[in-house]
């Protein structure tokens, strides 16, 4: 939910996504999720888009109720890793969120991922970042440890779990510098309709705002990242014991994670990088038909508008911003696992 409210909505592009999905007589749009967890996101969809079909698909079954299941949503087992051929040129919409760090060769898998669209298609990829950054300036803040007692638990967390996935055989350093550089280069997509976000999300209730109706959106968001923070902390605990670390270690993590949202003396802010872009026509030299895109402004003027969503429309931004939020990072050393 924290997502969607600082999108204003499902998605972002939202001029682009409804003029890719609008009905045409003969033509059914097929809307994909990839890594659709709870399979809200897809329901949602099918919900919005009446005359679409949506499919969902994760490594495990969605646990739904048939009787308030929309008629054009289903859902499937699959697996990523293991290729996506069977969905080749299927798909006016793939939506893909919150999934890389357990993608394999990510290069490789978002490939897989393109050649599902059709022409014309949009991916929307969503993931989070592994940097946690301190307060609305959004500088890295460092993890803490023994010899940094000062430092942030939750940027701990996040980075022993970018190094556990990384010991498992996932790829999130090739999720970060792929999703970072954007589309802008990849054969199947048109540049021309390409850009990357950075939807910053506060962890727990310390941001405030001078607009009257935007500090309680930003409490809100907070409250909501901090819970599935310390809900999270419970499922990352097989994973943390697999690499070397003890059920001790991560009870620790968590109590310490639980205090400095308490105490709210860390202003952590969660980074969600944001990525789409529009499959090229079969036809050479032709560009896919564009469509307005505002971003920038709520679906309607009652909407509030959220405030720490920024969108950069060429690579040459986009790569800015990444050398930028790396500054202070090389500061960071965390301690040896144990064996």
């Amino acid at each position: 939910m924290a997502v969607e409210l600082g999108l204003g909505g499902l998605y972002p592009a939202k001029e682009v996504i409804r003029a890719v999905l609008e009905p045409k007589e003969g033509e059914t749009k097929s809307i994909l999720d990839l890594g659709c967890g709870t399979g809200t996101w897809a329901i949602e969809m099918a919900r919005e888009y009446p005359d679409a079909e949506v499919l969902g698909i994760d490594l495990a079954p969605v646990p739904v109720d048939g009787d308030t299941l929309p008629s054009n949503c289903r859902f499937e087992v699959d697996n990523i890793n293991l290729g996506l051929a069977h969905f080749g040129g299927q798909f006016d919409v793939v939506h893909i969120r919150f999934v890389g760090s357990g993608l394999q060769n990510f290069k490789e898998r978002m490939k897989d991922v393109h050649n599902c669209l059709k022409p014309g298609g949009i991916v929307i990829w969503v993931d989070a970042d592994f940097d946690y950054y301190s307060t609305e300036k959004f500088e890295y803040h460092l993890p803490a440890t023994d010899d940094n007692l000062g430092g942030c638990w939750s940027q701990r967390v996040v980075s022993e779990m970018r190094r556990a996935c990384l010991r498992i055989g996932s790829d999130p350093i090739g999720m970060e510098s792929e999703l970072d550089a954007g589309l802008w280069t990849d054969p199947l997509i048109d540049p021309e309709t390409c850009k990357t976000g950075s939807l910053y999300l506060p962890v727990g209730t310390w941001a405030s705002h001078d607009n009257p109706r935007v500090a309680p959106l930003l409490k809100y968001v907070g409250a909501l990242i901090g819970q599935d923070f310390i809900g999270a902390m419970k499922l990352i605990v097989p994973l943390m014991v697999k690499v070397g670390w003890t059920k001790n270690d991560v009870e620790m993590w968590r109590r310490n994670l639980i205090q400095e949202l308490t105490d709210l003396h860390v202003h952590t802010v969660l980074r969600v990088r944001l990525v789409w872009g529009r499959r090229r026509p079969i036809s050479e030299g032709r560009s896919v038909e564009q469509a307005s895109d505002t971003e920038a402004r709520p679906d309607s003027p009652s909407r509030v508008s959220y405030p720490w969503f920024y969108v950069y429309d060429t690579e040459e931004v986009s790569l800015k911003q990444a050398e930028a939020r790396k500054k202070g990072k090389n500061n960071s050393i965390l301690p040896p696992i144990p064996s």
